[in-house]
C-alpha cells in the first residue's frame, strides 16, 4: 500500500483490502489530530473495472464514492484515457472561452 499526501488530501495505492484498512485507520487515526475525513467528497477509483462488485462489497459501510472512468484530482485527471480526454476537452474549450472574453475586454 503506497500513499501521498497534499495538505489534507491523500491518495492511496494498493489492493482493495489493504486500501480499506488504510482507509478505515485514517478515518479512526485522524480523529485525534482533528482531521476528519469527508467521506462524501472521497473516491475509490477503480484499474479494472472488473473489480466493481468486489469493490462494492468491501466498501459497503462506507460512504464513499467508486469509480470506474475516473476523477479530478489535484488538478489533474485519473483515469481511463477516455475520461481523460474528456476532462481535457472541456478544460480546453472553458480556456478558449475565457480567452475569447479576455481578448473582448481588450478591444
Amino acid at each position: 500500500m503506497a500513499q501521498v499526501w497534499l495538505a489534507d488530501d491523500a491518495t492511496g495505492v494498493g489492493t482493495l483490502h489493504a486500501l480499506l484498512v488504510w482507509w478505515k485507520d485514517i478515518i479512526v487515526e485522524g480523529l485525534k489530530y482533528g482531521y476528519f475525513v469527508n467521506q462524501e467528497k472521497s473516491c475509490l477509483i477503480l484499474k479494472n473495472p472488473e473489480h466493481l462488485h468486489s469493490a462494492q462489497e468491501i466498501f459497503s459501510d462506507c460512504n464513499i464514492d467508486i469509480r470506474i472512468d475516473g476523477q479530478r484530482h489535484l488538478g489533474a485527471v485519473l483515469g481511463t484515457p477516455e475520461f481523460k480526454d474528456t476532462y481535457i476537452n472541456k478544460l480546453v474549450v472553458e480556456w478558449s472561452d475565457m480567452l475569447k472574453k479576455l481578448v473582448q475586454f481588450a478591444k
